[in-house]
C-alpha cells in the first residue's frame, strides 16, 4: 500500500516557489495476483478455482467502470477503482506446465 502527500508547488507574489501541502493523499494499492492451476490457501486445502478462472474475473472486475469494495490485510474496508491492470509475460523456463498468468493490479481509493 502506499499513500503519499498531495503536494503542489506554487509561485509567491515574489516570484520565489513555494510547496502547498494538502495533507495525505489516496491510498494506493500495487500487486501482482499470482493465477495458476492447484492454488491452495494458507492452510494447505485446495481453493477448487482455475487460473485462467481467477484471471478472467481479474478482467471483468477491471471491465465494469465501478467502485468496488476492498478489504486490507488488516480488516480494515476502502471503497476502491481498479485502476489498472497488466498481465505479465511469464519466465518460459520456470517448471509450471499448467496455464498461469501473473497479473499486476492497481487499486486506488474512490
Amino acid at each position: 500500500m502506499k499513500r503519499t502527500m498531495a503536494r503542489k508547488s506554487t509561485e509567491s507574489t515574489t516570484g520565489a516557489e513555494r510547496y502547498v501541502d494538502a495533507g495525505p493523499g489516496k491510498h494506493e494499492w500495487h500487486m501482482i495476483l499470482l493465477a495458476v492451476n492447484e492454488l491452495t490457501d494458507f492452510t494447505g486445502r485446495p481453493l477448487g478455482v482455475k487460473g485462467k478462472t481467477l484471471r478472467d474475473q481479474l478482467v471483468a472486475s477491471y471491465a465494469k467502470i465501478a467502485v468496488l469494495p476492498f478489504t486490507d490485510l488488516d480488516g480494515a474496508t476502502y471503497s476502491v477503482h481498479f485502476d489498472d491492470y497488466e498481465e505479465q509475460v511469464r519466465d518460459p523456463r520456470t517448471q509450471l506446465t499448467s496455464p498461469s498468468y501473473h497479473c499486476a493490479v492497481l487499486l486506488v481509493e474512490a
